[in-house]
């Protein structure tokens, strides 16, 4: 009864939620809203600011930057604010993941 589950479909609706929330979907949304735009030319506006950004971060596609706790204090029972912090980059979801 019900409808047919396929392999990993949490999974695979988890990964469509977070990329609806990146960046890029952010922007096309804050581009129609403030600007009036169409939704085509929002897209586009919103792909060359987002490749504008990466350019000048020196990040790629889907990637964030978290500063964690470095490798060498992360066993030290201080406050996390006390220790020092490297920026780590990461890439949440990957093209790859969408199939």
């Amino acid at each position: 009864m019900g409808r047919p589950r396929f392999y990993r479909q949490n999974l695979i609706s988890q990964i469509n939620s977070v990329s609806q929330k990146s960046l890029w979907g952010w922007l096309v949304k804050e581009t129609q809203e403030k600007y009036g735009m169409a939704p085509a030319e929002a897209r586009l506006v919103a792909l060359k600011g987002q490749a504008f950004l990466h350019q000048i971060s020196g990040r790629g596609e889907n990637q964030i930057e978290i500063e964690l706790t470095a490798k060498e204090y992360s066993g030290r029972r201080q406050k996390r604010g006390d220790l020092p912090q490297r920026a780590v980059i990461m890439t949440p979801v990957s093209s790859d993941d969408r199939k």
